[in-house]
């Protein structure tokens, strides 16, 4: 069984990292977890960190999205299961919607 891929919108921040940290620690099921903004390097730092408590089970990548664009968020959203978003800008939420039901994935 292929492990569910869950893209955390707004990965590197407060919130986006103590989800991602919950989801490795607590998590018995295997986990595909991309940690996803706009500061690539911000998200490439933070896999690298986290990358000792993912276990066998579980990988973690990073990938540059952009709320405000949408073909970014679709691009970003490919072949996801599940998309949180941990951001605090509301102002893109409609975008982040559209691309999550254009991508066919579930969104929280």
């Amino acid at each position: 069984m292929r492990p569910i891929r869950i893209l955390i919108l707004g990965g590197y921040g407060n919130t986006g990292r103590r989800i991602a940290r919950l989801l490795l620690t607590q998590s018995n099921t295997a986990l595909d977890v991309c940690i996803a903004g706009r500061n690539q390097p911000a998200a490439r730092q933070l896999v690298d960190e986290l990358q000792s408590m993912a276990g066998s089970d579980h990988t973690l990548r990073s990938v540059c999205v952009d709320a405000a664009d949408l073909n970014s968020l679709r691009s970003g959203f490919q072949d996801v299961d599940l998309v949180v978003v941990a951001s605090s800008t509301m102002q893109y939420c409609d975008n982040v919607v559209r691309a999550a039901l254009d991508c066919n994935c579930d969104y929280l």
